[in-house]
């Protein structure tokens, strides 16, 4: 799953083009319905839904194909999907707000906050480890959901609910990849760590924070935590992962999930729409959600093996392209793929959901994601030019 997201990122390479005339609203929807239309059909992925933001906070949505349980019914337009690891940049922000309280400072050590757990000694690096290096994914710590051991669990009892304390202590008494800071590996782990952090320090459960400080003020009313198999208005979606974890083909019925996917968490453990993901990023890089100290941290990359130029910060991703950056992040979930993302060089923010995952969704999901982004930048190229 992880390895996919490695994968997909260093692969994506967003077109500029251009265009005239300012679609209306009504217009602007039918044109991104039109554009997954074209990059979407004849795949895998049999629904999706998108949503623009242009630099004038104006939203723009489409929806596009049908449900994967249901090829006779329309994809709705409030459709939610799993977001998988973009889930992170949730917690990000509640993490950021913390540091800018002084409740935590992303030099803090690990050991400062859960050095006295019985099992805290088997962390590999654990008395090197800091806060921003679990958050940059430099800490040297391997994915414990790319254990065979966690993934039997899984297989053999899906419906488990797992304490957050077990999930960290999957990582206990293995080895570390790398010393703190000398390299860079993708992992869930360093997230989970975080979660335990964040909840030690504050007394709070990091799901209720994240409601408090990130659904509520931003009204992300199609966002909630993916904590139980039950998640209303969840649509089903066609996963190529079913060997890894035994699960059917397609993987959630009702809004049931096959599975229980508590397990992500911190690792990503949101259910989400396109609109309130495009809002959510848009909001970091254009609102006062955080101080200046805090963009001045996500814009510290740490170099991330994910292509030319890209990084990792806190709950961020940065990769260059032909129009220049963007900043955002990418998710797999057994059955979805997610891409949200900001480029300030125009301002607008894109945001896709896929009701299907492997190469082959991928594929098309960059397909839409490309032919998207032109959209937005020639209707953010025409906002600008009847600008005062």
């Amino acid at each position: 799953m992880h390895q996919q997201l490695t994968n997909a990122i260093a692969a994506l390479c967003l077109l500029v083009g251009s265009a005239s005339g300012a679609p209306a609203a009504d217009e602007a929807s039918r044109e991104i319905e039109s554009v997954l239309a074209d990059t979407l059909a004849g795949g895998r992925v049999t629904g999706a839904t998108a949503a623009l933001i242009l630099p004038d906070g104006s939203l723009h949505t489409g929806v596009w194909g049908a449900l994967a349980e249901d090829p006779g019914t329309p994809m709705p337009a409030d459709a939610r999907m799993l977001a998988g690891s973009a889930g992170k940049t949730f917690f990000s922000v509640v993490l950021l707000q913390l540091v800018e309280e002084g409740t935590l400072s992303l030099d803090d050590t690990l050991a400062k906050h859960l050095g006295d757990l019985d099992w805290f000694d088997e962390i590999p690096n654990a008395d090197a480890i800091t806060l921003r290096h679990l958050a940059n994914h430099t800490s040297g710590l391997r994915d414990h959901v790319w254990f065979e051991t966690f993934q039997r669990t899984v297989r053999r009892n899906p419906d488990r609910a797992w304490a957050h304390e077990e999930l960290a202590k999957q990582i206990a008494g293995t080895e570390a990849l790398f010393e703190p800071g000398d390299a860079w590996a993708y992992s869930d782990t360093n997230y989970v760590l975080l979660g335990l952090v964040m909840e030690r320090a504050t007394g709070e459960d990091c799901y209720d924070m994240i409601c408090e400080r990130v659904l509520t003020p931003l009204a992300l009313e199609g966002s909630s935590p993916s904590d139980r198999a039950e998640l209303p208005g969840l649509v089903g979606g066609t996963t190529t992962l079913g060997g890894v974890f035994e699960i059917d083909e397609i993987v959630a019925r009702d809004g049931v999930y096959v599975m229980n996917p508590q397990w992500e968490w911190a690792g990503g453990g949101m259910v989400s729409t396109s609109a309130d993901l495009a809002r959510l990023f848009h909001a970091i890089w254009t609102t006062d959600l955080f101080e200046p100290e805090s963009i001045d941290e996500l814009m510290s990359y740490a170099p991330a093996a994910l292509g030319p130029g890209a990084g990792y910060s806190v709950g961020m991703i940065r990769m260059r392209s032909p129009v220049g950056e963007w900043h955002g992040h990418m998710g797999i979930m057994p059955g979805y793929l997610t891409h949200a993302v900001h480029y300030p060089e125009h301002g607008v923010t894109v945001a896709v959901q896929v009701n299907a995952d492997g190469q082959q969704a991928q594929r098309a999901q960059f397909d839409a994601a490309h032919a998207l982004a032109r959209e937005a930048f020639q209707r953010a190229e025409e906002i600008g030019s009847v600008r005062p």
